[in-house]
């Protein structure tokens, strides 16, 4: 099991719009300038855990990026794709514009004192063949 430590930041794009994503090397990706990420206020620090398992002669990865948010994020049924960054400023692309997508669940906790987080808790898991892609420039 790995993770991806100090994440910043989170952005959000429909997986349609990765469709001329450019993969030079195994978990390497560059996007197209075009791309439109949208930012999500969250609070920092965020966590994606990664693990793997063989299924079939297969290598499997789980990505689960977990993080806290004020805003409400529907997808409306529409598949989704995130773009992190760490506090070294590596970037991340969690999802693709082909199936398996991304899952985005939340959980919303009504806090019994006024001085509890009443934060959501988003938590998006991956899995596919690859792990989280690095984005190169």
């Amino acid at each position: 099991m790995s993770y991806i430590k100090n994440i910043i930041k989170i952005e959000v794009t429909e997986a349609e719009n990765l469709k001329s994503v450019i993969f030079p090397a195994r978990h390497l990706c560059i996007l197209p300038q075009n791309v439109d990420f949208r930012q999500i206020q969250v609070k920092n620090p965020s966590s994606c855990e990664i693990s793997d398992k063989i299924e079939s002669k297969v290598r499997i990865f789980t990505s689960k990026l977990t993080f806290k948010s004020c805003e409400q994020i529907d997808s409306d049924g529409i598949p989704l794709a995130y773009r992190i960054t760490t506090a070294d400023g590596c970037r991340y692309l969690i999802g693709r514009d082909h199936r398996p997508f991304s899952v985005l669940t939340r959980s919303e906790l009504m806090p019994s004192s006024h001085t509890d987080s009443s934060l959501i808790t988003y938590t998006v898991t991956w899995s596919d063949v690859i792990k989280p892609l690095q984005i190169i420039e």
